[in-house]
């Protein structure tokens, strides 16, 4: 924790968002390791991409999926 300051209070969430395969595949190449490896040159965008979709195809197939993100919420007060 930063010095002079406290957790208060942490309130966990979960988040629930729709995705269409390409939103998806598009919110996954905005991930740091995704682009670490694209702005490496080690995987083209469209090589990334292309795999993304054939990996997702059978948990997506052509529909929308609802996907939960879990986070938390951290209130520090200065002691």
């Amino acid at each position: 924790m930063i010095p002079g300051f406290f957790i208060e209070k942490q309130t966990d969430y979960e988040m629930e968002y729709a995705f269409s395969p390409n939103a998806f595949v598009d919110f996954m190449m905005i991930q740091s390791n995704v682009n670490a490896i694209v702005e490496s040159g080690e995987v083209n965008e469209s090589a990334a991409r292309e795999w993304m979709r054939k990996s997702l195809e059978p948990i997506f197939g052509s529909n929308e999926k609802q996907l939960v993100f879990y986070g938390y919420s951290r209130y520090i007060r200065r002691a």
